[in-house]
């Protein structure tokens, strides 16, 4: 479990560095050409070793406080082999249609059991006509576990 504590807590530490770096690089940007607020659904596949694999479907929301930084809220089911509810708040840096994250979570049974996560992901952004298409891939490092998760997530900026 301390390990589990060491891995959450570093991500912390860089998430605050990521949001202090946005902060500062915000004063200096002109006005940009990004919607401030993301919305999206995602479906995808979980899986937690070589077999146990579930089907994932969830929300995002995310508010970028400049053209490269921004702070979001995920909330996922996953279903099949696997049952859980997952929720993370992840820090994300943009360069161009890329997308890279990273933020702390965690993982609920419908047991009751609750574990602290640690989330890394990137994303890759195709547009159409004001809609976002993304392939996306996540790894989830919890209770010294790795999960991975990949789908498409499908959303739109205002």
């Amino acid at each position: 479990m301390s390990m589990l504590f060491s891995k959450v807590v570093a991500g912390g530490m860089a998430c605050l560095g990521l949001v202090s770096m946005a902060w500062g690089q915000e004063a200096e940007l002109e006005e940009s050409e990004f919607e401030s607020n993301f919305a999206g659904f995602f479906v995808g596949v979980t899986g937690e070793d070589r077999r146990d694999r579930g089907l994932t479907l969830g929300g995002v929301y995310e508010r970028r406080f400049s053209e490269h930084f921004g702070v979001g809220a995920e909330i996922e089911r996953v279903l099949g082999d696997l049952d859980f509810w997952v929720g993370v708040v992840p820090i994300a840096y943009h360069a161009g249609p890329w997308k890279f994250y990273a933020g702390p979570g965690v993982e609920r049974q419908d047991k009751g059991e609750t574990e602290n996560l640690l989330r890394v992901g990137l994303e890759y952004a195709f547009e159409f006509d004001g809609w976002e298409a993304s392939p996306t891939f996540d790894v989830d490092f919890v209770d010294g576990d790795t999960v991975l998760i990949g789908g498409v997530l499908f959303g739109f900026g205002f």
